[in-house]
């Protein structure tokens, strides 16, 4: 799949409203923990600059706050994006006021403007129409550049880019299309194919029947071989881990299996470690199947923030071809081949 990106349109002199994977650890002093996702939404922002834009609306969201919670504010990343240009941040203003938003970022003479978390608003989980219309009249154009979020019908990455895409003036940002070029790779890689869903989250499981659809192997490990219908179990294409007593890490025996396959695949997705690698005592598990993998052969992509961490662990980044920024995004994409992010965008243009 090519998607379509903001180079392909002249934005010169024009105002963008830029969606970016803002959701990122920070140290207690505010520094920012990893800086890839903002490493990688820097390179569309120094591109954008570089076309002429006159004005980048920065939006995005932290964490899973109830309401207005300064401990979720995004008013420490604006020390990153200063080190870009100038960068100017807004404050929270109640849905009812938003239009002095407008006002303040029509008086800023910044080329980057950061708005306050998102999800202050109930209306971005919910999606709300009149909300999404609020946020796409501060701008001409639209740029999701945020792959990690795309999973979900929240306002600022499917109804903002719904009103953008009438008028054919969404598009993407250059991470966006690289996620979404490597992540096809799955289904284009040669055979085997073997899939590893692992982590704690059983909705994790709700695509397996497109996993099995598609690929030759499906390993089941982490916690979720506590949630595997006894149904699934009848397919071939399916393994599914056994766990230790605390079932906080993978048998030996199933480590060994794991290990076995994966050398012989020609094509890896990897969704999750194996096991409560965090701690030293159930850490085997997670370093003995991504060190099989790591030395695989095979094309080898992988998804998701635990996943990264751990493979960052055990010093394995540059086996892997390529390491996706979004977690339950890079899972439901390779399972389904689209988004609602992406399918809002493709409003215009499909």
């Amino acid at each position: 799949m090519t998607l379509p990106t903001f180079t392909q349109a002249n934005l010169s002199g024009s105002i963008v409203l830029l969606r970016g994977d803002l959701d990122v650890d920070l140290h207690q002093d505010g520094s920012v923990v990893d800086t890839t996702r903002l490493d990688r939404l820097s390179v569309t922002i120094n591109s954008l600059l570089s076309m002429g834009v006159l004005k980048i609306i920065l939006i995005g969201h932290q964490g899973r706050p109830e309401g207005v919670d300064q401990t979720f504010s995004l008013l420490p990343l604006k020390n990153y994006f200063d080190k870009i240009t100038p960068t100017d941040f807004l404050p929270h203003k109640p849905i009812d006021v938003l239009f002095e938003t407008f006002d303040q970022i029509s008086l800023s003479k910044s080329k980057i403007v950061l708005l306050e978390n998102l999800r202050f608003y109930k209306d971005e989980e919910e999606g709300g129409v009149s909300f999404s219309e609020e946020l796409a009249g501060f701008a001409e154009y639209y740029v999701n550049e945020a792959f990690a979020s795309s999973h979900r019908q929240h306002a600022s990455v499917y109804g903002v880019a719904r009103e953008f895409a009438k008028n054919g003036r969404a598009f993407f940002g250059l991470n966006f299309a690289s996620e979404v070029q490597n992540l096809s790779r799955v289904h284009e890689g040669s055979r085997p194919i073997v899939v590893l869903i692992s982590g704690a989250k059983e909705d994790k499981l709700k695509h397996l029947s497109s996993f099995t659809s598609f690929a030759d192997q499906v390993l089941i490990s982490g916690k979720l071989p506590q949630f595997v219908h006894e149904d699934s179990l009848r397919d071939p294409k399916l393994v599914v881990a056994q766990l230790n007593p605390d079932t906080e890490d993978i048998t030996l025996k199933s480590m060994e299996k794991f290990s076995e396959i994966v050398l012989s695949a020609a094509t890896i997705f990897l969704s999750g470690p194996m096991g409560k690698f965090e701690d030293e005592g159930h850490r085997q598990g997670t370093k003995t199947v991504l060190s099989a993998i790591a030395s695989s052969s095979a094309l080898k992509i992988a998804g998701g923030g635990d996943t990264t961490e751990a493979i960052r662990m055990f010093g394995l980044e540059k086996s892997f071809d390529w390491i996706s920024t979004g977690g339950g995004a890079s899972l439901e994409f390779v399972a389904l081949k689209s988004l609602p992010g992406i399918e809002a965008v493709l409003g215009s243009t499909s």
